[in-house]
């Protein structure tokens, strides 16, 4: 074989590919339970209150309002006093005590 050949090997199976359609997606239903769940089921409905499920994005857009909004600012209010809760156990105090050095033994003549 040529070096040629497998490359036009590739391209005669992908352009006899290309004649055949892709197959098409599987029907997905989604059904309402008794119980108020939601079921999804590619089999085709036996209960009553099944309907095709259509795939969408899950994307939302924002239409811009006709006018835009107009923001009234006024003085800011003062924060509320916060009251301290009084707790059950009371306060722990602590003493520290400080001294001179302890004196320096005599020495020895």
């Amino acid at each position: 074989m040529s070096r040629a050949g497998p490359s036009l090997l590739v391209l005669f199976f992908s352009a006899l590919f290309l004649l055949f359609p892709a197959p098409a997606e599987s029907e997905l239903w989604v059904c309402e339970r008794s119980d108020g769940s939601t079921m999804f089921t590619n089999q085709a409905p036996t209960q009553a209150g099944c309907s095709p499920y259509t795939i969408r994005s899950e994307l939302g857009y924002f239409q811009r309002a006709a006018e835009p909004l107009v923001v009234k600012q006024g003085a800011p209010a003062p924060p509320e006093p916060k009251v301290l809760a009084q707790t059950a156990t009371p306060p722990i105090a602590i003493n520290i005590i400080v001294s001179a050095p302890p004196p320096t033994p005599p020495s020895i003549e």
